[in-house]
């Protein structure tokens, strides 16, 4: 139920897929218009963990900066650090778990997810990779 004269609003709960909406309007004397409706598709986001893998800087970093962003020239938002030594990280292999949840929101409207890598040391020395896109579920 919704209440004014020129503009309205209403919550109305969605389920995942195709919803059908239907408007009424009613006057004060209980006369009805015409049913209205729109169709709206409603797509439940999937959970997710990106695992991100990398091959190892041959230089031995102190650790590694993972970035995030919807397209390579946004792949700047950090969502993960790992420290050697800290025991988060295998050298041979290095690799990082992001969830969803983390990466959605930071890619915006886009339908893919594109990551970076920071190679880093002590000395103060970086590197970066080139940014790799994929697609989201």
């Amino acid at each position: 139920t919704a209440t004014g004269t020129t503009s309205w609003s209403a919550s109305v709960p969605l389920v995942s897929g195709s919803n059908t909406v239907t408007v009424t309007a009613r006057d004060a004397a209980g006369n009805a218009s015409a049913p209205r409706s729109v169709t709206v598709t409603y797509n439940v986001p999937v959970a997710f963990t990106a695992e991100v893998w990398w091959a190892p800087n041959p230089d031995n970093p102190s650790g590694y900066i993972v970035y995030v962003g919807g397209t390579t020239s946004t792949a700047t938002n950090q969502v993960a650090t790992l420290t050697q030594g800290s025991g988060s990280w295998d050298p041979s292999q290095p690799m990082a778990q992001i969830p969803s949840s983390t990466v959605r929101p930071l890619v915006g409207s886009s339908s893919q997810a594109c990551f970076a890598i920071k190679a880093y040391n002590g000395a103060g020395s970086s590197a970066y990779s080139p940014a790799t896109c994929v697609t989201m579920p």
